[in-house]
């Protein structure tokens, strides 16, 4: 038979090695996180500038005569 000393050291490697595993999949978890926040932002402020973009053309547009903005 497979003594108890035997057994408990083979489940506490087995419960180490699980847990290690364990911290590596949440590091990788918590690294790829880190990269979608950054490109959300990235894609937030790109959102942004042309936003901003659109409302410089429109109060030219408004400006210009030539555009017809004094319709309404």
């Amino acid at each position: 038979m497979v003594e108890l000393a035997f057994l408990n050291s083979f489940l506490d490697a087995v419960i180490k090695i699980v847990v290690l595993a364990f911290m590596g999949y949440f590091f990788l978890i918590l690294v790829n996180l880190k990269r979608l926040i950054r490109k959300t932002e990235h894609s937030v402020e790109s959102v942004e500038d042309t936003a901003e973009s659109v409302g410089r053309m429109v109060k030219w547009g408004r400006i210009l005569p030539f555009t017809r903005g004094d319709e309404k």
